[in-house]
């Protein structure tokens, strides 16, 4: 790389404005990473500059006890602007004598102080040219009026308070000679420069930007103005943007609230003279597209009530017009319209009575079986009678005459040491159909109450609900492991139910069914029998058999046997009937 001839140093958020510039597009650039600097080359800092004054032959010594002192005292975030502005101070008031001492340094008030210190000077003597106001308060009234908005703008984005370069013009003419102080402590600085529209003009700007944020009573009003501030200089930038872009509506972001936010802050007129010309021509163009589009949205708004209206008097119009045909006819048929309501009458008065007469007949046939069971059950035939009952108890509709018919069945079944299935399957409504599985432990039932269910036929103990809307039916897979329901609805679904419900392979079951006529339900209890006690009690489940063929059998005991192992064949070798 060749020797440089020039450096410029430039803030990093700046550096697009130069990249851009017409002035350096041909200029080639290397990228250099700048660290922060380490706090051990303060010194350098501190004491270079002197060395190479000395070195060009005009002495300036500074005192190592000062060095040590200035790299102590320079911390925190403005540590090198505040160090800076020290060293300057310094040297104008007290490097004449060819050195700079750590006395002179405290007489200054070290770097804490040197701001504090420039200010107080530059408000003394306040009748010396240029006056200012002696008193205190209107003295930082004009002050503010002088420094915001021109002299300091936050950024939106970031909230970093930075310095605003103001054309000279820009600051209230009676707040000047309070700039015109701070420009000789060198807090501010004004010169004549060429500005970005080519114009050149004389220009004010501070410092130092750690004045911004050292100074207590200019932080505290840009503490105060930090919203407006942030407001305005957004919509500066967006103007900006709206210009450079011909003016398309499609860079009008300021819309509703944030617009009329800006509108409210341009009635402080510094802030109306920050924005300017064309930010206030950008505003308006805001203000337009929203009264553009609120005045569509209206447009719209309108035309909809008027089309709802206009819908409304058609349908008002065909409703009168239906009300006097309907009167018309009315007025043809009244006679007929009475023999209707007649005979409407007529028809629900014959309905009542054929439900009467249906509940009438129900009753009697459930009554006529009762009688049956209580003859059987006289005539010491209580299969039968318990068949009479449950036949009964299905007819009856009365709450009080079910539980009296389940009483009277358990009756028969406990004196008569009948086997009988007594466990309720409980579903929310009519029960459609049942099945048992392959060895008759579980029960599968499926109901209008939209669910099917798997049951324990030892106990009625409810296993497994599954939830099917209209289900229709239902069906053990092969293995058993899984259910397949099916319904109106136009779906089946298949349920994985394949718990292991075994049993002790030394017992067997055995099960007395009990059909109650078309409905299919089964009442009957599973006992479970050692192979010596299946023997004892065989003959009288044959007698059982034989007589009640038609509504009592018993499977063959192998059937119950999970796992089929020899010594439970043997066992059971020519038991079944």
């Amino acid at each position: 790389m060749e020797r440089p001839i020039l450096l410029i140093a430039i803030r990093s958020d700046s550096y697009e404005q130069l990249q851009s510039g017409p002035h350096f597009k041909d200029i080639p650039q290397y990228l250099f990473s700048l660290p922060p600097m380490a706090r051990e080359q303060y010194k350098d800092v501190i004491e270079g500059p002197a060395a190479r004054q000395t070195a060009a032959g005009k002495k300036l010594w500074v005192d190592p006890e000062l060095t040590q002192q200035l790299i102590e005292d320079a911390e925190g975030t403005d540590a090198l602007p505040l160090l800076a502005f020290t060293l300057e101070r310094l040297l104008k008031d007290y490097g004449s004598d060819g050195d700079l001492l750590l006395s002179e340094y405290q007489d200054l008030g070290g770097i804490e102080g040197s701001i504090d210190k420039a200010i107080k000077a530059a408000f003394a003597n306040p009748n010396a040219e240029p006056a200012i106001p002696a008193d205190g308060n209107q003295r930082n009234s004009l002050l503010r009026r002088g420094f915001l908005p021109w002299l300091a703008l936050i950024d939106p984005d970031t909230d970093e308070r930075k310095r605003r370069v103001a054309r000279w013009q820009e600051i209230p003419a009676d707040a000047r000679p309070l700039i015109e102080r701070l420009i000789a402590q060198r807090l501010l600085i004004r010169d004549r420069r060429r500005l970005d529209d080519g114009e050149e003009a004389v220009v004010v700007e501070v410092a130092h930007e750690a004045l911004l944020r050292q100074w207590p009573l200019l932080s505290r009003w840009l503490d105060e103005d930090a919203d407006a501030l942030k407001s305005i200089h957004a919509a500066k930038q967006a103007a900006t943007q709206w210009s450079k872009n011909d003016r398309n509506p499609e860079w009008l972001t300021h819309r509703g609230e944030r617009r009329r936010e800006v509108e409210e802050l341009l009635q402080r007129p510094d802030l109306d003279r920050l924005l300017g010309d064309q930010g206030r021509g950008y505003v308006r163009a805001c203000r337009q597209r929203d009264d553009f589009d609120a005045a569509e949205i209206e447009k719209r708004e309108r035309e909809k009530r008027e089309s709802e209206q206009r819908a409304m008097e058609a349908e008002k119009k065909r409703a009168e017009e239906q009300a006097e045909a309907a009167r018309g006819l009315t007025r043809r048929t009244g006679v007929g319209a009475v023999i209707a309501v007649v005979l409407m009458l007529v028809a629900g008065a014959l309905a009542w009575w054929a439900i009467q007469q249906e509940r009438a007949a129900q009753r009697s046939l459930a009554n006529n079986y009762w009688t049956n069971g209580r003859n059987a059950e006289k005539g010491n035939n209580p299969i039968t009678a318990a068949h009479f009952f449950v036949r009964a108890t299905e007819k009856y509709r009365d709450k009080t005459a079910i539980e009296s018919g389940l009483l009277k069945l358990r009756t028969v079944q406990m004196n008569r040491n009948l086997i009988a299935l007594d466990a309720i399957l409980g579903h929310d409504h009519v029960v459609r159909g049942a099945a048992f599985s392959k060895d008759e432990t579980r029960i599968l039932t499926w109901s209008r109450d939209k669910t099917a269910r798997l049951w324990r036929a030892e106990d009625g103990a409810e296993l497994s609900r599954m939830g099917h809307d209209d289900v229709v039916g239902a069906a053990f897979s092969k293995d058993e492991t899984r259910i397949l329901t099916w319904s109106r609805n136009n779906t089946a679904r298949l349920w994985d139910v394949g718990a292991d419900y075994d049993f002790p392979l030394e017992y067997l079951a055995l099960r007395v069914e009990v059909l109650t006529g078309t409905t299919m339900d089964r009442i009957g209890n599973v006992e479970f029998l050692k192979p010596e006690e299946w023997k004892a009690k065989k003959k009288e489940y044959d007698r059982i058999a034989r007589e009640h063929a038609a509504t009592c059998r018993y499977p063959e005991a192998n059937r119950y046997l999970k796992r089929k192992r020899e010594a439970a064949a043997r066992a059971l070798e020519g038991s079944s009937p």
